[in-house]
């Protein structure tokens, strides 16, 4: 036995792993154990580097000077697996004892590249008896022991595992991480108890463990029952709304927070009524089962991997989660749009405060074709390529908010990946108002919410991340989980309503019974649409802001005489509208021509129909122009209609 010291020095001439011409070395060694495994320590990383210094030193308990003992050069990636740079070996039993050998090793298994240290084999003193003298282990090293024999402990397990599921052709493969972690806790109790392990038929993905020593029957799967007669098929628009929906007349802006059919709430009110009855049954056996369901049928209607999504609260928790999870260091990048949600900027403008990132702004001036945003898009990334380092996010929106564009989303993750830049799609707006095909967009990050045009409860966004980003996602909330993978630590955050995530496969089946299938929601609402082109265009003499084909079912129309109208008097007059007409609308300041004019987005959904666009219109129309005058509504919570 002895102790083995080990001084990193240097590396030189180094291969680059990195298109920017450098690489981002970092070292690990440790002797070899008898399974082939290291026991891993880890130098520094250095940046942008080919020759980097580090002047570590490491020490290590060898059991013999016949143990092997290897180092190895990675090039760190933030978003991708870490590039080999070479490996070097120590042959430990040519050291000779207590004296400092100063070795230059050439790296093996790549082109070129040496490593500078040096090297230490101090035997341990033998006893009087001529025996090695065994030293007291202090509380620390105690520790240190102690967490190194449950890694190796876990490392063999998980090995066991993998080897169960995955290599024995008579069991079905593992589809999620909650069965193997179930597999796992039943291995362990065997292994304590001396058992002989006996793998049961796997099962597809949970939402959580099944619960043991309980009789089966008791944990039967609890659902809802609808009596879907009580509501019938009714033509859209008036007698949708007055059918199916507790709206007043003159809701015109379900893109802000949507609106539930009265289906959906008696759905949402008898989950909660079956929570009630038994939460923790609920929690343990309905929940998961509901969940696969209604997984299922979200990723099949937005055309994503069901092991790549995961609920959340809302469209900015997702955001936030996306930004949080990436490891920002000073001076690092991201870019977005102008025109993006005010939400992002807030985002980037809070890495700016606490990581000092830089916020780098593609600026557009609607209205634009999607060739021209391409284009404009394509030459703004190669300005910032060449000016700085390499950002680390492009973050759109699939559908802008204020702006109510639709973007190309498919074509600018494209265009990012092709300069290596991640992409994070903001898709609040896109779910329900257009057709999405979110595996074809192949974004790294895509996020959407459910309550603003699927007929589901404000509390229903998602976020879909690709494999290769699951690995460093974690949620705003420190999960039970934490540590178990993408899937489970997202899968279970906290308590909330769990009511409102199962009531989703009542507001799809609203669409498919009372409304007709997507399909036609989309043709009525791309109708309603163009009829309010056609008619406040002939009123107001105004051309619609978008380009042909980019608004889907939110046309913005400017106002007659909508020019230089100041942000107050636009609240003013959303204010008036809601108040005093019963009209709810959004009104938003877009430049034409470089000039700010105010202009009215209208949301079209089933529940709306021309009637309430005409009322609207009177309602502008008998203001005259004279926007600013209109002064009586000072305390109206404008924000609140966005």
């Amino acid at each position: 036995m002895g102790t083995l010291i080990v001084d990193v020095i240097e590396a030189h001439d180094l291969i680059a792993a990195d298109d920017t011409g450098f690489s981002d070395p970092y070292c690990t060694l440790g002797p070899v154990s008898e399974e082939g495994k290291r026991e891993k320590q880890k130098t520094k990383v250095i940046t942008k580097s080919l020759d980097p210094v580090w002047n570590e030193q490491f020490t290590f308990d060898l059991e013999s000077k016949r143990e092997g003992f290897s180092l190895r050069l990675w090039d760190w990636d933030q978003f991708t697996v870490n590039d080999p740079l070479g490996t070097a070996s120590i042959d430990v039993a040519s050291l000779p004892d207590n004296t400092q050998q100063d070795l230059v090793l050439p790296l093996e298994g790549v082109e070129k590249g040496t490593l500078h240290i040096k090297a230490l084999f101090k035997p341990d003193a033998p006893s009087a008896t001529g025996a090695a003298k065994v030293l007291p282990l202090t509380e620390a090293e105690r520790r240190v022991k102690e967490v190194a024999l449950i890694k190796e402990e876990n490392r063999k397990l998980r090995a066991a595992i993998a080897d169960i599921a995955f290599n024995a052709t008579s069991i079905p493969k593992l589809d999620g991480p909650y069965d193997r972690v179930a597999l796992q806790r039943e291995m362990t109790f065997a292994k304590r108890n001396h058992a002989t392990v006996v793998v049961p038929p796997l099962k597809p993905f949970v939402w959580c463990n099944p619960v043991s020593g309980v009789d089966p029957s008791l944990l039967a799967p609890g659902s809802i029952t609808m009596d879907w007669s009580a509501y019938p098929p009714v033509a859209m628009g008036k007698e949708m709304r007055r059918k199916h929906f507790l709206l007043h007349s003159g809701f015109l802006n379900a893109s802000s927070y949507g609106a539930l059919p009265k289906a959906v709430l008696e759905a949402i009110n008898k989950w909660e009524i079956l929570i009630q009855q038994n939460p923790f049954l609920f929690r343990m056996k309905t929940f998961p089962a509901q969940m696969q369901k209604v997984v299922a049928k979200v990723c099949d209607f937005i055309k994503a991997d069901p092991q790549n999504f995961q609920f959340v609260l809302n469209a900015n928790a997702a955001t936030s989660s996306v930004l949080k999870s990436i490891s920002w260091a000073p001076g690092d990048r991201i870019v977005v749009y102008n025109l993006d949600y005010e939400a992002t900027h807030h985002a980037c403008a809070w890495l700016k405060k606490y990581h000092a990132v830089e916020t780098v702004e593609i600026h557009l001036s609607l209205p634009l074709t999607h060739e021209e945003i391409l284009e404009q898009t394509e030459a703004e990334l190669k300005k910032i390529v060449a000016s700085g380092p390499l950002p680390k996010l492009f973050n759109f929106c699939h559908v802008t908010s204020r702006t109510a564009y639709i973007f190309p989303a498919r074509e600018l993750v494209a265009l990012s990946h092709k300069y290596n830049i991640p992409v994070c799609v903001d898709g609040a707006q896109a779910p329900g108002h257009i057709p999405i095909n979110v595996a074809e967009v192949n974004s790294d990050f895509y996020l959407g919410t459910l309550h603003k045009w699927c007929f589901a409860s404000q509390g229903t966004a998602f976020l879909v991340v690709a494999p290769h980003m699951q690995r460093f996602m974690t949620p705003l909330t420190v999960s039970p989980y934490f540590g178990a993978g993408f899937l489970k630590e997202f899968g279970c955050f906290g308590n909330h309503d769990y009511a409102l995530w199962c009531s989703l496969e009542q507001s799809f089946e609203f669409v498919e019974r009372v409304c007709g299938g997507w399909d036609r929601v989309y043709e009525y609402g791309y109708a309603l649409a163009n009829e309010c082109i056609t008619m406040l265009e002939g009123q107001w003499h105004t051309r619609i802001f978008q380009k042909p084909g980019l608004f889907g079912r939110m046309p913005i129309i400017p106002l007659p005489n909508g020019i230089f109208v100041a942000d107050p008097a636009v609240k003013q007059i959303m204010g008036r509208l809601a108040l005093c007409n019963e009209i709810t609308c959004f009104l938003v300041l877009i430049p034409i021509k470089g000039i700010p004019t105010v202009g009215i987005r209208i949301s079209c959904q089933v529940f709306n129909d021309l009637s309430e666009v005409k009322k609207m219109a009177k309602a502008i129309n008998e203001m005259n122009g004279n926007y600013s005058a209109i002064n009586a509504i000072r305390h109206f919570a404008s924000d609140a209609l966005m």
